[in-house]
């Protein structure tokens, strides 16, 4: 298992440095946070989450502003709800959140919340 993991994941990095390149021919740029977003979302919405709403998590997080993983996942929710019209938005974050929590590590390590929210967002298998 952890040899197809290994794998998986170098696959999915040269799928997104592929994905990039052809975003580049087109003037358009992701950072990794936006390309770990699904397919389905719309790039606009992934530049909104990328530019919009990821530093105001981080800011968010840094003052201490959720008390609860349940209010910072109700706040996310909310802000990009429009990515999923009409589906939970939360299940299409957890690989760019797991990336974000592993990058803004020594950051926020006195967040409260970063912990849990990493812990949320591992993808399912990691986490059994």
């Amino acid at each position: 298992m952890e040899l197809l993991r290994s794998l998986t994941d170098r696959v999915e990095s040269m799928a997104r440095a592929v994905y990039q390149e052809l975003l580049a021919r087109v003037d358009i740029k992701l950072g990794e946070s936006a390309l770990l977003l699904p397919d389905i979302i719309d790039i606009g919405r992934k530049q909104d989450f990328e530019c919009k709403t990821v530093p105001q998590l981080r800011e968010a997080m840094a003052q201490g502003r959720f008390k609860r993983l349940d209010d910072l996942l109700d706040w996310l929710r909310s802000e990009v709800a429009a990515m999923t019209p009409g589906a939970d938005p939360l299940p299409a974050l957890r690989a760019s959140l797991a990336y974000l929590c592993r990058r803004r590590e020594n950051e926020l390590s006195s967040a409260p919340l970063l912990s849990e929210l990493a812990a949320w967002a591992l993808p399912r298998e990691h986490s059994r």
